[in-house]
């Protein structure tokens, strides 16, 4: 696009020179509506508010009728044998491939300083791409050399009410999964938001995607360990048992609005101490509040 009238766009390249046609700069801003500064803050406003001049931080090239196109934010995009790059893209480009479901691009420096892309991604299998459905990991833990992700709802081959807990071990680079048996929902849809691992147990948030009156499963249940013996993928999965350990539902109705929908986040200290944290993005009809708390303590028989 051009600049709306009131205001004047600049590209600089990283040595604050104009950046010429089709060469990727950083955009800066003149115009009425700018701020004084952040609020004690001196060093990022000394480094964002230059003059009458603001620096978006928003990297973008420029053609030569004037039009410019954004890139990608500067803090985000690095360079690669002087080309800007951007992850979004390159990321964007990997999962369009079928057999990859997600991807993850980081810069790193060889040994001669240079940036190279790291190419440590571990790519999902064919047996799970050909079950999976929108509803991916909501939770990665890791005891020993094993990684376990648990799975939000259902995928194709799944039994009605059980959802997976994929593992994968980092030394022989195999997948194996088991079957958690979740609730039934009365209204909506029930899954898993989280699973993390502590003493002799799996812990995992089990929640509906319901709010206020209409909330019924905000939990927090234990695995035994002992349980978690994957099985390989495309075969008969064993179903694990399942203990509750904390109804979330009264420390949500505690907090004085209402019961919200995203309970995701689960954390266990070394002393046992649970927390969690709730998430409002992308939720209908929530009265917007994120919660983070000190939910209790484990057993101590298991610590």
């Amino acid at each position: 696009g051009i600049a709306v009238p009131g205001y004047e766009l600049r590209l600089v390249d990283e040595t604050g020179s104009e950046a010429a046609p089709g060469e990727v700069g950083e955009l800066l801003v003149r115009g009425d509506s700018a701020c004084d500064g952040y609020w004690n803050q001196r060093r990022k406003t000394r480094a964002t508010f230059q003059g009458e001049w603001t620096r978006t931080g928003d990297k973008y090239t420029r053609d030569a009728a004037g039009r410019f196109t954004y890139c990608g934010r500067t803090d985000d995009m690095f360079k690669v044998s002087g080309i800007w790059v951007s992850p979004f893209e390159v990321e964007s480009a990997l999962i369009s491939h079928d057999s990859v479901l997600e991807a993850a691009v980081v810069p790193a420096e060889d040994a001669e300083g240079l940036i190279k892309t790291n190419k440590g991604e571990i790519t999902i299998p064919a047996e799970l791409l050909n079950v999976e459905k929108r509803f991916g990991f909501e939770g990665i833990t890791k005891v020993g050399d094993t990684l376990w992700m648990a799975v939000q709802r259902e995928w194709k081959d799944d039994p009605e009410n059980h959802v997976k807990l994929v593992s994968y071990n980092l030394e022989t680079k195999e997948w194996g999964a088991v079957l958690y048996p979740k609730a039934a929902p009365e209204k909506g849809w029930v899954g898993l938001s989280e699973i993390t691992a502590h003493g002799d147990y799996f812990y995992v948030i089990e929640r509906d995607n319901q709010i206020g009156s209409n909330a019924v499963t905000k939990k927090i249940y234990r695995i035994p360990a002992a349980d978690m013996v994957p099985a390989a993928l495309g075969g008969e999965l064993p179903v694990v048992s399942k203990e509750e350990v904390f109804d979330l539902i009264p420390d949500l109705q505690a907090f004085g609005g209402y019961v919200v929908d995203k309970v995701e986040g689960l954390a266990i200290f070394a002393d046992g101490t649970i927390f969690a944290s709730t998430d409002n993005d992308g939720v209908d009809d929530s009265s917007g509040e994120t919660f983070f708390w000190q939910v209790g303590k484990v057993d101590s028989s298991e610590m």
